[in-house]
């Protein structure tokens, strides 16, 4: 009993941590005077996130999920920031959708394994999805990239944010 009270205690110390390192780095949100975060610092701010949890590399949606609700469990992230992030990524992958949806891309079989993609290019950072963007330059690049289970999932639903724990 007691190496499993050291093993929790462990575990929480170093997500501790590492949220803290996370927050004191992250680019503040600003929030406008309706209550709404201003796009470009939520923009920023996402950014930043996406290379933090370096999801190509540690492609563990559940844990990215859990260390974004353990932010705003523990007042690290607003309850603002944290019901725009999913409108965020989906204008992200509207505008990859625009671009691509008539293209042939090697793993993509229907919109399921689309939208995998899409999350996916999104999942690597601001550079590749904007170079994503410039289909004509980086048709064959992009094309085939294999993609996780979508990174889409990482983000937590609004219902999350939403609903008291009590009664989740």
């Amino acid at each position: 009993m007691k190496s499993l009270i050291k093993k929790v205690l462990r575990e929480e110390t170093s997500w501790q941590q590492n949220a803290l390192d996370f927050y004191s780095n992250a680019p503040k949100v600003n929030i406008n005077e309706k209550g709404l975060p201003d796009m470009k610092s939520l923009d920023d701010f996402m950014w930043y996130l996406i290379d933090y949890v370096d999801y190509p590399n540690n492609p563990d949606y559940k844990k990215i999920k859990e260390f974004i609700l353990g932010l705003w469990r523990y007042g690290m992230l607003e309850k603002e920031v944290a019901l725009r992030m999913k409108g965020w990524l989906g204008t992200k992958q509207n505008a990859l959708s625009d671009q691509w949806i008539d293209k042939d891309i090697k793993y993509v079989g229907g919109d399921d394994s689309f939208h995998d993609w899409m999350s996916q290019i999104i999942s690597m950072g601001k550079d590749h999805y904007e170079a994503a963007l410039d289909v004509d330059n980086n048709y064959k690049k992009y094309s085939n990239v294999p993609y996780e289970e979508s990174f889409a999932y990482a983000i937590p639903h609004y219902s999350e944010i939403e609903i008291p724990e009590i009664f989740r």
